[in-house]
């Protein structure tokens, strides 16, 4: 009966979709419209590939990770900081998400500042981590949560963990077995990861930087669009995949349902396609459930797939700084 534990990941990334479809409701009225417009995440077997056919709970990581960025949009606070914090609870990986969702929360949370709210803020995401802690703290156990938390970090000190990326373009061999401590410039493989992700996701962020300094500090009432927050989103969770080493083929989930509700709203879907289709290759080649013939053709190739998954990120950033090509230079 092991598989129906997949049954509670699927409902709850039924649940992101409802969410989904509160967003798209506010610019979608036709009904007909909406619904053949959401099937794009609902029967995208790429979403689904994770939790029906893996058996993995990525979903519900990025489930809840979308709740929180869709609170900060409405600017429930409250709400918010709780999603996020099951969010870090589900898995740590989630942590990546903390600047969109400070950067988001900053303004308002300056804004409605008073000692109720605070306590409201800090009492309400305080409740609920002794909630989730309870039952280790009731059998003494407590102890055992920080060590899974501490010994997390750097648990698999390779290369890849079979995620197709930044990586597969330049060494070769097995990554699963190659050490990320190997010293490239005086650098190691792991370090010059973690340049890459921090720098690429200071760009991405900058809008959202920009907007916060400027509401803070400049008092100058502005918003990014949701187009815009569903873009930065999709970018972070990609780029903490393709940059840094250690990274399992799993590790770009989250970023499909913020990129599926970017091409909803805007109407573009050329950047969700090659992103879901990068994701579906990079998952079926490491797990060959539909026993394809091709296993060892092109477009199975890891450095090629790590191309989709770059081409993808590169449209996000395009659309995301509204790029336009100089007719110059065609």
């Amino acid at each position: 009966n092991i598989y129906l534990l997949k049954i509670a990941t699927l409902i709850i990334e039924f649940i992101g979709g409802f969410f989904l479809i509160k967003l798209l409701k506010e610019r979608i009225s036709n009904s007909y419209e909406l619904f053949f417009n959401s099937m794009f995440f609902f029967l995208n077997i790429a979403v689904f590939y994770n939790s029906v056919i893996w058996g993995q709970v990525d979903g519900i990581l990025a489930t809840l990770l979308f709740i929180s960025v869709f609170f900060a949009i409405k600017e429930k606070v409250t709400y918010s900081l709780l999603f996020f914090l099951l969010a870090i609870n589900m898995k740590l990986q989630a942590i990546i998400f903390m600047p969109i969702i400070g950067l988001m929360l900053l303004p308002l949370m300056v804004k409605k500042f008073s000692l109720k709210n605070l306590v409201v803020w800090v009492g309400s995401a305080f409740a609920i981590q002794i909630l989730i802690l309870l039952p280790f703290i009731i059998k003494d156990d407590i102890g055992n949560v920080f060590n899974v938390i501490l010994n997390s970090f750097g648990k698999y000190p390779v290369v890849s963990m079979n995620a197709y990326n930044f990586w597969f373009w330049f060494l070769k061999g097995d990554l699963m077995h190659t050490p990320d401590n190997i010293l490239y410039g005086g650098i190691t493989y792991k370090s010059w990861g973690l340049i890459l992700f921090f720098t690429s996701s200071f760009i991405a962020l900058w809008p959202l930087l920009k907007m916060t300094y400027n509401r803070i500090l400049k008092k100058i009432t502005e918003s990014l669009s949701t187009e815009k927050i569903m873009l930065i989103s999709a970018l972070i969770s990609l780029l903490f995949f393709f940059f840094n080493t250690q990274m399992h083929e799993r590790y770009s989930h989250p970023a499909l349902i913020f990129a599926i509700t970017y091409s909803i709203l805007s109407k573009n879907f050329l950047p969700s396609v090659i992103i879901c289709i990068a994701y579906l290759l990079n998952m079926e080649d490491v797990l060959h459930y539909l026993q394809l013939d091709n296993y060892n053709s092109f477009i199975f190739k890891r450095h090629f797939i790590a191309t989709i998954y770059a081409i993808g990120i590169l449209l996000l950033y395009v659309r995301l700084f509204d790029l336009r090509l100089n007719p110059k230079f065609i």
